[in-house]
């Protein structure tokens, strides 16, 4: 399994030019393919309930199949306002940034865009 500082070199992998053209594309609703350390993924803006809805048209889902979140660090899962007890806690700073998704319920699942939260009102995030 590749360590945290791996997962670190890998992201910077990628130069200016075309992280700006990834990030202007999601911005504008788009989808972006990029590299992980365990599959390909394919990037949307998780706000945005067209662009998950094209996402899930592209993968041939349903969009009430939940689709995970990327964040940027631990500090973003305020923002989708998921419960993280001691134990998530201790996963996500042994783990982070890296290839584990955690699924955590919300506190507010019907204000996040359809397609992020399953049925029982949790999220997969991963970082």
């Amino acid at each position: 399994m590749p360590s945290r500082a791996d997962a670190r070199a890998a992201a910077g992998a990628a130069d200016e030019g075309e992280i700006a053209r990834a990030a202007e594309r999601i911005a504008a609703g788009g989808l972006v393919a990029f590299p992980t350390e365990t599959v390909w993924g394919l990037a949307a803006d998780a706000a945005s309930a067209s662009a998950l809805a094209a996402l899930a048209r592209f993968k041939g889902r349903p969009l009430a199949q939940a689709t995970s979140v990327l964040v940027s660090g631990p500090e973003r899962l305020a923002a989708l306002a998921l419960d993280v007890d001691a134990r998530a806690r201790a996963w996500i700073d042994a783990f982070w940034p890296g290839p584990l998704t955690l699924v955590l319920p919300s506190r507010a699942p019907d204000a996040l865009a359809p397609g992020i939260a399953n049925a029982r009102g949790e999220v997969g995030v991963r970082c």
